[in-house]
């Protein structure tokens, strides 16, 4: 007498709980998951990182600008944002 048969495996179609937030995206078997999984992760992890640059740059841009102590080296650009000047020219 054997043991009892092993238990069923459910196919994944979704990703499981907290797989969403993972650098990597979610390493499914051949033939499961859904189909457009691996696209639009990297589309979204695309933009996240952008974002993420984003908020870096600007922080930098405005950590500069604080520390400027005269208007030659920082000024505002259309928006009112403050922007860097480098050589007299913002970048």
């Amino acid at each position: 007498m054997t043991g009892p048969p092993p238990p069923k495996r459910r196919k994944l179609t979704n990703v499981p709980a907290g797989a969403v937030d993972w650098d990597v995206p979610y390493p499914f078997p051949e033939g499961e998951g859904p189909e457009s999984h691996h696209a639009t992760w990297e589309r979204e992890r695309a933009r996240q990182l952008i974002i993420q640059l984003l908020d870096l740059l600007k922080g930098a841009a405005q950590g500069c600008c604080a520390r400027c102590s005269s208007k030659e080296v920082c000024a505002k650009d259309e928006d009112g944002d403050e922007k860097a000047k480098i050589g007299g020219r913002g970048y």
